[in-house]
């Protein structure tokens, strides 16, 4: 059976099920922000008056998935290579491994992957130190985080 979803009525959905991750009411303008691209831009895919390519299209399918590959007709090739992946390898040294995982987030639903990245950023700034409380803290998050992935999963 053919997907018949226009991409605005997925961006649309998707915005709603950000606002519920987030537990509060947001703009578009805070949705773009989050997706990396204007609101000017998003309003209109949102409205239906344009779709997203190029650059934008990789950004969108980054944050909440390579669904939107094909509800617009591109094909998922376009994905292999995300331009935020490519921008990062460019700034600094990434572990391949750290890439590997990066690019299998995607897949993820946008609560889960929200949180993963929630986590990780904490965990990055609590590893700044040697103290062992510290260590301690970060490994009880990690295991929090698996029960809550867990829980969602369900």
């Amino acid at each position: 059976m053919k997907n018949t979803m226009k991409a605005s009525d997925w961006l649309n959905q998707q915005f709603l099920k950000w606002e519920l991750a987030l537990g509060r009411r947001a703009t578009v303008t805070e949705f773009a922000h989050h997706l990396g691209v204007t609101q000017q831009s998003l309003s209109s895919y949102m409205s239906g008056a344009y779709q997203p390519r190029g650059a934008n299209l990789g950004k969108i399918a980054a944050r909440l998935g390579p669904e939107i590959y094909d509800l617009v007709g591109a094909p998922r090739s376009l994905a292999v290579e995300d331009p935020a992946i490519e921008e990062i390898k460019k700034i600094i040294q990434v572990d391949p491994a750290i890439l590997k995982l990066i690019k299998k987030s995607a897949k993820l639903p946008v609560e889960i992957r929200s949180a993963v990245i929630d986590l990780v950023d904490q965990a990055g700034n609590l590893c700044q130190t040697e103290d062992p409380h510290v260590r301690q803290s970060v490994e009880g998050a990690i295991r929090a985080l698996a029960w809550r992935i867990g829980d969602r999963v369900k």
